[in-house]
């Protein structure tokens, strides 16, 4: 009986020793971008020039909102030499503090065009703004424009939520 134990103990060792190698070589191999300080990034192995231009910064910070405010950011991405990438639009370093998320929306357009929406996010491991791969070529500038609004729900009080802040930094993220 203590041979048998001893065999499934050794079986479900040697599974979840696969599993988290494999696992680690997934997160290695898992391709996140920053611009660097010139702006070179480099998605799976290819290194391009990336222009990335905010309006003041790279920052989003909301505090001292009421509902109904609004906070809009305009950025832009220029892909000056490389080749094509593909990338999502996402939060770094993301804080949100508000209770009632639902009420924290936000609508990011890309060239006009609608490209992510809904509650804005407050889990760091689920960042993105975009919804969809984005691409961009050699030579092409794509414009970006985020809307965060809190929204006005006088069916419920939103006192908990005064004083709350949201925090992080935009950045585009190589898939």
């Amino acid at each position: 009986m203590d041979n048998k134990k001893t065999l499934f103990v050794s079986v479900v060792a040697v599974i979840v020793f696969i599993a988290s190698v494999t696992a680690i070589s997934y997160a290695f191999y898992t391709v996140s971008t920053t611009p660097n300080i010139d702006n070179t990034v480099k998605i799976n192995d290819v290194t391009a020039n990336i222009d990335t231009t905010l309006q003041d910064d790279n920052v989003v910070t909301v505090k001292d909102m009421i509902p109904g405010d609004k906070l809009t950011k305009t950025f832009s991405i220029t892909n000056n030499n490389g080749p094509t990438l593909q990338y999502k639009i996402a939060v770094l370093d993301l804080t949100n503090n508000f209770s009632r998320y639902q009420d924290v929306t936000y609508e990011l357009t890309e060239n006009g065009e609608p490209i992510g929406s809904g509650e804005f996010p407050h889990d760091p491991r689920n960042n993105d703004l975009s919804t969809s791969v984005r691409t961009i070529n050699q030579g092409e500038t794509k414009s970006y424009t985020l809307t965060i609004t809190y929204k006005n729900d006088p069916s419920v009080s939103q006192m908990d939520d005064m004083n709350k802040t949201i925090s992080g930094k935009i950045f585009i993220k190589g898939v």
